[in-house]
């Protein structure tokens, strides 16, 4: 399981290690129903829906995302991004 950890900020991130199409797939939908526009909206959003479809595990609840240090949020999304990209990054043949 992939994870990662902040030690300045306190905060650990656990993500699901077998991710499928289909997880991919529900998480674009939660996705959809958050507001995204812009960054800040982006990084709450990237939180909330792969939290509310099991691709984060740990933190086991995240609670209210707007009341969260937004330190926290912009680095748990980056982590995130980053984590959907190495998903579907096709490798060199």
């Amino acid at each position: 399981m992939p994870e990662y950890e902040h030690k300045t900020l306190g905060v650990k991130l656990f993500v699901k290690d077998n991710v499928t199409q289909g997880d991919l797939e529900k998480y674009a939908a939660e996705y959809r129903n958050f507001d995204h526009t812009g960054d800040i909206e982006h990084r709450g959003a990237v939180v909330r829906a792969m939290w509310k479809v099991g691709i984060i595990i740990e933190p086991t609840q995240i609670g209210d995302v707007a009341e969260m240090d937004p330190k926290v949020i912009r680095w748990m999304s980056e982590k995130l991004d980053a984590y959907y990209k190495e998903l579907t990054t096709i490798p060199p043949e």
